[in-house]
């Protein structure tokens, strides 16, 4: 993800389903294509609503030279989000930074594409629009190479404070700190559909690079524009007001050239275009598991003597715990789940030997902000695979399955679209709890409350209330993309 990953939900309350609608018949425009030029067989396709609402519809057009999707008067309409200033004033923020923190910022799917690279050849790397910077210390601490950052907003600002890593909090325009200096690698994810020129954007990268650099870049594709894609899942890649254009693969390929790169690899999968591009030619490897990777880095993370914020080395902690699980990696299973269990307690004054206390504290919550500040965002994905575990020792596996489908259902109820992950996890754990012998599963009456109050919360949600809703259907296809991923 870019500079942009994750922002406050709309006041408005508005559902995807509303947000964007198609044109019975494409209408024809005179605009020129905003990346090629073209200015022949363009066709307004749809009208999408501002990611500002205040702002109305934009019209979105289909080029018909390069194929790429394009918002018409653009430059006019494309509005900054919140300054940097304004989100650090602003007291919730830091919530949407654990909320990326917590959730690992993408790792599953960027370690994959990061370890296809030659790496242990690189001396250094730049990461433009790195967010918090996940991806990027992922990189300093696993590759052990000199890495810096390049994010204009304020998760930027706060991910360095918080994982006390080299974040410049400016443009590649403004960033003195970049003159005259070349890299091995840059890393650009889901940025270049923000910028109104693409080409002066690639050439300007790729001066920064080395003679045998590499640049990775992802951006949507206009080819995932079409009527049976969902309609929250449509109106991400639009991200109308915020994106300039959706590219076409083939424009892509166009552009890289004309920036001067003599070799790419330019890939498709999903929603998303993946290019490798150079001066040399590229050969990518092979990855390993990602989860080893992911259960090494977080290793590095919890054993580091770095004073870091309580509620991010807890964090990382369960991050840990997660990765390790599901990468059948041994560890002090026993010493890190305590750790866990102290940290959380004073942190949150609550207890996973309490679990109707902890089920009570969660149910009141109404906003993401709130359910953030009573426990982590990652709370059920935690849960569920402790009791994985102890389920794979034979050892009883307490009420951490019921626990985890709670907080799952509550996470969704309060921002489906933010957590939409745990729906898969309440899932998960509902289908352990059935699998139980009728005996075990209704001996306790702490249980029982635990599954009422979860059958309670599910049954105000909208989006499970149909399993044909385009929204459960954009999630189910979105967690399968993040499983499949790149796996070899």
């Amino acid at each position: 993800m870019g500079m942009y990953a994750a922002r406050r939900p709309s006041s408005k309350g508005k559902r995807f389903m509303s947000l964007v609608s198609w044109l019975t018949t494409p209408s024809s425009t005179d605009h020129s294509c905003i990346v090629c030029g073209n200015k022949q067989g363009n066709k307004i396709i749809l009208n999408a609503l501002h990611w500002h609402p205040e702002h109305g519809q934009l019209e979105v057009a289909r080029c018909g030279g390069c194929g790429s999707a394009f918002t018409l008067n653009a430059r006019k309409l494309i509005t900054p989000y919140p300054s940097a200033d304004m989100d650090l004033q602003d007291p919730y923020f830091i919530y949407l930074i654990y909320l990326y923190l917590e959730l690992n910022a993408g790792l599953g799917w960027k370690i994959p594409l990061l370890e296809r690279l030659p790496y242990h050849r690189y001396k250094s790397m730049l990461e433009i629009g790195c967010n918090v910077g996940v991806a990027l210390d992922y990189c300093r601490t696993v590759w052990q190479i000199d890495a810096l950052g390049l994010e204009p907003s304020a998760y930027g600002i706060k991910g360095a404070e918080l994982l006390d890593i080299p974040i410049i909090n400016a443009y590649t325009h403004e960033a003195e700190e970049l003159r005259n200096r070349r890299f091995s690698f840059i890393y650009a994810t889901e940025v270049l559909e923000h910028v109104s020129d693409p080409l002066a954007f690639l050439k300007e990268i790729r001066s920064y690079l080395e003679p045998d650099g590499v640049l990775l870049i992802t951006t949507p594709c206009s080819s995932s524009i079409h009527k049976l894609t969902t309609p929250g899942e449509l109106y991400a890649i639009l991200s109308p007001g915020a994106h300039y254009f959706v590219l076409s693969q083939k424009q892509l390929r166009q552009l890289s050239k004309q920036a001067g790169f003599l070799h790419s690899v330019i890939e498709l999968n999903g929603n998303t275009i993946i290019a490798y591009l150079s001066d040399r030619p590229i050969t990518l490897e092979s990855t390993s598991s990602t989860e080893m990777r992911m259960t090494a880095y977080y290793d590095a993370k919890i054993s580091t003597e770095a004073k870091l914020d309580d509620r991010v080395y807890l964090g990382q902690l369960i991050n840990y715990y997660i990765s390790a699980v599901k990468s059948n990696t041994p560890f002090d299973e026993h010493g890190v789940s305590r750790k866990i269990d102290k940290i959380f307690y004073r942190l949150f004054k609550l207890s996973f030997e309490a679990p109707l206390e902890l089920a009570e504290r969660v149910n009141q919550q109404t906003s993401l902000f709130d359910f953030g500040m009573t426990v982590p965002y990652s709370l059920a994905i935690y849960l569920y695979h402790r009791a994985e575990y102890l389920r794979g020792i034979d050892a009883s596996t307490g009420h951490y399955y019921e626990l985890a489908a709670l907080v799952a259902a509550k996470s969704l109820q309060v921002d489906f679209k933010s957590q939409f992950l745990n729906h898969y996890f309440l899932k998960q754990a509902q289908r352990q709890i059935q699998s139980m012998p009728a005996r075990s599963r209704n001996s306790s009456q702490t249980s029982v409350q635990l599954r009422e109050i979860t059958d309670t919360i599910t049954a105000t949600i909208p989006e499970l209330k149909n399993p044909s809703l385009n929204t459960l259907s954009k999630i189910r296809r979105r967690f399968k993309s993040l499983l499949n991923r790149w796996q070899q």
